[in-house]
């Protein structure tokens, strides 16, 4: 069964690219592993769908066709191997 991927909005991985260019290799935020990573070698993976569902939808047993969409997620890569994600909400 093929998997079909809905494609993300707009401009969406361009923003996250340059964001988390901008954090690679900069001491001026918390994020332990941007900051040791050299920009040259951080990628951002092709982003997933997220999805939720509501307590009251799982305990009266509905199905996955009430999950809702709400959001985006990139997974940051340094040197192949991930180190952060990033999340965009609709």
């Amino acid at each position: 069964m093929p998997l079909h991927l809905p494609d993300p909005p707009t401009g969406v991985a361009d923003m996250v690219r340059s964001t988390v260019g901008q954090f690679a290799g900069s001491t001026n935020h918390s994020l332990k592993a941007l900051r040791s990573a050299k920009p040259d070698h951080v990628a951002v993976t092709t982003p997933h769908q997220v999805f939720t569902m509501g307590v009251d939808d799982v305990t009266s047993g509905a199905g996955l066709e009430r999950a809702r969409p709400v959001g985006w997620r990139h997974l940051v890569e340094a040197d192949g191997k991930p180190i952060a994600s990033s999340e965009r909400e609709l």
